[in-house]
């Protein structure tokens, strides 16, 4: 698969703890990106948006050497389990790029970064010629 970019991945995960969502970041470079911008004219004039396809090969160079994992196994990793992991879920968010921020929510990203998206859908394309998990998501 052909290959233009890295990306840093935020996996939301509800803290009963603290009772907020918290992000996690995981790093993944050799991944595939392409933007395209959508426009439409309403009636509060023009608005446009990107959207976002992506491709995270079976190969990507992943941080830490985390492993892919469902999301619903995921969510019921502990604390500490999670470490060793990364998902994918409806949601979750993303920047193009391998950044070291900490966030607690999606403007800690778009205040500083251009290409930032939210997770719109996802599938597991781990099987046959081209293995890779597909990415949609919007800014």
């Amino acid at each position: 698969m052909y290959t233009n970019a890295e990306i840093t991945l935020y996996n939301g995960r509800y803290n009963p703890d603290t009772k907020k969502q918290e992000y996690r970041r995981t790093q993944i470079r050799g991944i595939y990106w392409y933007t395209e911008q959508k426009t439409n004219i309403g009636d509060k004039g023009l608005v446009s948006a990107d959207l976002y396809k992506i491709r995270i090969p079976a190969d990507a160079v992943v941080q830490g050497g985390r492993k892919y994992i469902d999301a619903m196994k995921y969510r019921i990793l502990t604390a500490d389990e999670v470490y060793g992991y990364w998902t994918i879920n409806n949601g979750d968010l993303f920047v193009r790029g391998v950044i070291y921020d900490d966030i607690e929510k999606l403007s800690d990203l778009t205040l500083k970064y251009a290409n930032v998206g939210r997770v719109n859908s996802f599938s597991d394309n781990r099987q046959g010629l081209n293995p890779h998990i597909r990415v949609g998501g919007a800014s």
